[in-house]
């Protein structure tokens, strides 16, 4: 009787010295509880529910800086994982990139962000259009046949750090474009409604004695600008002084790409700021024209003071028509996402 219990010790410790050997020196067959990859899966579900419901895809999509800490802010650090990395998919085949943000434990997850980006293209109220793609030469090429063609300034250069093909790069100490209005009945001249809006990525906010960073300005018409709080600001100049600076509530990020757009209808006296295709204020003045003149149009200054953009520019779009939407920018509300889980590397 002796000798069998002794010999059921000794198998029973023999086991568990095999099991702890087998733990110990093979842990990828280990068997492990999934409850906390479900756990995980349902967790990022509702971030990303939240994201889309809170209709802000398009800031966490164009901002890996607000994506990542948006995600570390909202994600318990004592789950075994977290996003480790959403996939940016351009649909047009461009190229596929993926990026690693978020490595916090186990690679547990991964999140396909889709995107179908492309370039203006011209219709019926687009006044005019540059692409600014041209990487050789000193003219950026209007796309509309009323040739508003402009010729680069001072060190304007291209580079393709862009939010398509080439792009143009300003320092902000001289650097534009000068687009030579021709006189009477220019296409430039706008009266009536006006939609003006380009792709930027500023390097840097004015100082507070210059007031601005000028984007797209018309003297004594029109401009588009950043002031020196980071605020987007569209400015219509009006008969008998009632002009109108309208301001916008969000401020520009710097270093980022962002789609930034100005309307104005002179049978309303609105006039609309959208920042990456949303609308973020609307400014009423009651209904005026815009005063029309000979001025030429600027890309990166104003016409009459030089209050130089510093950084890039892209897709520079001017309409006789006040838009609502803004092509691929309005897709950016729409972002699908898919969600895989994969096992710990």
């Amino acid at each position: 009787m002796k000798g069998s219990i002794i010999s059921i010790i000794e198998v029973m410790l023999t086991g568990t010295i095999l099991i702890v050997a087998f733990y110990f020196f093979f842990p990828q067959y280990v068997i492990r509880p999934k409850w906390d990859r479900v756990l995980l899966s349902v967790k990022v579900r509702d971030i990303l529910n939240t994201i889309d419901g809170l209709n802000k895809t398009y800031e966490y999509a164009k901002s890996t800086t607000k994506f990542k800490s948006f995600m570390e802010n909202i994600t318990d650090p004592s789950i075994h994982g977290a996003l480790v990395y959403w996939k940016e998919t351009d649909l047009s085949g461009a190229d596929d990139m993926d990026i690693p943000y978020f490595t916090e434990a186990y690679k547990e997850s991964i999140v396909d962000v889709f995107i179908n980006r492309s370039e203006y293209s011209v219709d019926p109220y687009t006044v005019a259009l540059w692409h600014l793609n041209e990487d050789v030469g000193n003219t950026a090429y209007d796309e509309t046949p009323n040739n508003n063609d402009g010729t680069w300034q001072d060190d304007t250069d291209y580079t393709n750090d862009c939010m398509f093909g080439y792009c143009l790069e300003f320092d902000g100490a001289g650097d534009y474009v000068n687009v030579l209005d021709p006189g009477v009945d220019s296409s430039l001249d706008i009266e009536e409604e006006i939609t003006i809006e380009a792709w930027i990525k500023p390097r840097s906010l004015p100082p507070p004695a210059t007031l601005y960073r000028a984007i797209i300005s018309k003297s004594i018409a029109y401009a588009i600008a950043i002031n020196d709080d980071g605020n987007i600001t569209g400015i219509i100049y009006r008969p008998a002084g009632l002009h109108i600076f309208c301001v916008s509530r969000a401020s520009v990020q710097l270093d980022e790409w962002i789609h930034v757009a100005m309307t104005y209808s002179s049978s309303t006296g609105d006039v609309t700021i959208f920042y990456n295709g949303n609308i973020d204020r609307i400014c009423d003045r009651g209904p005026a024209g815009i005063l029309t003149n000979n001025n030429d149009l600027r890309i990166g200054s104003m016409t009459s003071i030089a209050m130089f953009f510093d950084g890039m520019i892209d897709e520079v779009r001017i309409s006789n028509t006040t838009r609502t939407s803004f092509g691929s920018v309005g897709q950016y509300d729409a972002y699908s996402f898919t969600l895989g889980l994969g096992y710990p590397y």
